[in-house]
């Protein structure tokens, strides 16, 4: 059972907030951080596999999990502030502490056997129950607020798949398969009284065919995905960042879905083009929202969509000496978000390139050289800095 620790420092001069009427700066703030985390986990699993027939591959493999997690969050932040005409600072000390409670379990069962000799069947089963209980306290100097928040928070989902693969020519090998999954979620949001529900229904389909020479390897695939909100995501107690501005939960939030398209093609042994097309729906974001005292706060929100074709080109090890490779590849984007719920709009190319040059010298001793750059990249409401 391993018992993790982390404390956190952050020095006032490392953390600071400037307020501006027009260009003019009115307040200043400095924020000093003090957090100590301790993390308790454990974990269990058993796992039984039977072999009916090893000839045709045919077994069952049947795995039970279970997963407990114990944290504690103590943050004491200390704000010192003053106006532009004063040097006096005001001093407020906000202390927040969060326990919580995270226990997973699950059963799978898994099938598989070669059919009609050259063809391989899969199928299988999975329920998983994760059930999340969480306590924040809130004590701060300088407000009336209360941040306080307690929560059960429950999430059932149960799935099944089936999966057919095989060799159909010489050249040609396919796999197509989908999965279903049934969620079922509830949240007791006890401090703002408040109880949230939900359900959903999901398939899941994939598909691939490839075709291979001695001179190329061509494929096609296609996925549908889905990302669930995690925990911190969904939970509504803030976390501070600095004097004014916070990130916060929020326990409406729905699970993001990605469908991709994707068209690969390797030449020789060092070079792969990959084309593809990719599209996300309900974006799990964070959204900003300006309070009303001149506080920043950045709620997880589903964001509407973004669609991004993009081209990969990559070089892998390839020799320019017996002692001296080139390994680089460069993916080219356009990537097109928006959210039709309140007219936005933004979309710009994005690039990235990285390179290495890998130098072998005697006794197995090795120099490498990496470079890495990358665009402005818009994603949802944020803009990121190459």
């Amino acid at each position: 059972v391993p018992v993790e620790k982390e404390i956190n420092f952050t020095q006032k001069d490392k953390s600071w907030t400037r307020r501006f009427i027009g260009d003019d700066v009115y307040q200043f703030s400095e924020t000093e951080i003090n957090m100590d985390s301790r993390i308790l986990a454990s974990s269990a699993n058993l796992n039984f596999t039977h072999t009916f027939n090893p000839q045709l591959a045919r077994e069952v493999t049947v795995n039970a999990d279970y997963y407990y997690h114990d944290s504690n969050d103590d943050n004491l932040t200390n704000i010192y502030s003053r106006t532009a005409r004063s040097n006096d600072m005001s001093e407020n000390s906000r202390h927040i502490v969060t326990d919580r409670d995270i226990n997973i379990y699950s059963v799978k069962a898994d099938y598989q056997s070669v059919i009609f000799n050259r063809y391989m069947l899969e199928a299988g089963a999975k329920w998983a129950l994760s059930r999340t209980y969480n306590v924040t306290d809130h004590d701060e100097k300088a407000t009336t607020m209360s941040f306080d928040n307690k929560f059960n928070y429950s999430e059932h989902v149960t799935a099944a798949y089936a999966s057919f693969s095989g060799q159909f020519g010489p050249k040609v090998a396919a796999k197509f398969g989908v999965r279903a999954e049934y969620t079922a979620s509830k949240g007791d949001w006890m401090s703002i009284g408040e109880v949230t529900k939900d359900s959903y229904l999901d398939f899941f389909p994939t598909a691939y065919i490839g075709y291979n020479t001695e001179k190329a390897r061509l494929s096609l695939s296609y996925t549908r995905r889905i990302n669930r909100p995690s925990y911190s995501q969904l939970n509504p107690t803030p976390v501070f960042i600095d004097a004014d501005n916070y990130i916060v939960g929020n326990p409406e939030l729905k699970p993001q879905y990605m469908d991709a398209l994707q068209a690969i093609g390797g030449f020789g042994q060092h070079l792969q083009v990959v084309l593809m097309y990719a599209y996300s729906g309900g974006v799990v974001s964070q959204s900003p929202v300006f309070l009303e005292d001149g506080s920043e706060a950045f709620k997880w929100s589903n964001f509407g969509s973004i669609s991004q074709p993009a081209a990969v080109v990559s070089v892998t090890e390839l020799p320019f000496t017996k002692w001296l490779t080139w390994t680089a590849n460069g993916t080219f984007a356009y990537a097109i978000n928006k959210d039709k719920s309140t007219g936005y709009k933004q979309s710009a190319p994005v690039a990235q390139v990285y390179t290495c040059l890998t130098a072998t010298l005697p006794k197995d001793w090795k120099i490498q050289l990496d470079l890495t750059a990358m665009t402005n990249v818009k994603q949802a409401y944020f803009k990121i800095h190459p």
